[in-house]
């Protein structure tokens, strides 16, 4: 018998069966990371190379598109991002 943490409880597995335990613990902890980083800004987002735009004078843009929005971020001639 083998000892696992299973979901926060504590449990006696045998052997054969602390495999699946290891492996149902690795989908949870992949499950809680993929959850995570959908969280995170700039997830799911496509971003593409600077471009001349014009609507600026001096600079370019960066386009980025994701499931929720269309953004134009203003950048110098060498892709540097600039502050607002």
């Amino acid at each position: 018998m083998v000892r696992c943490r299973f979901f926060g409880r504590w449990g006696r597995f045998s052997v054969s069966s602390s495999f699946l335990c290891s492996k149902t613990v690795n989908v949870y902890f992949t499950l809680q990371y993929l959850k995570l980083a959908r969280e995170l800004p700039g997830y799911g987002e496509i971003v593409f190379p600077h471009c001349p735009c014009d609507s600026r004078k001096e600079g370019e843009v960066v386009a980025s598109v994701g499931s929720s929005s269309f953004k134009l971020h203003a950048c110098q001639k060498d892709g540097s991002l600039e502050v607002r």
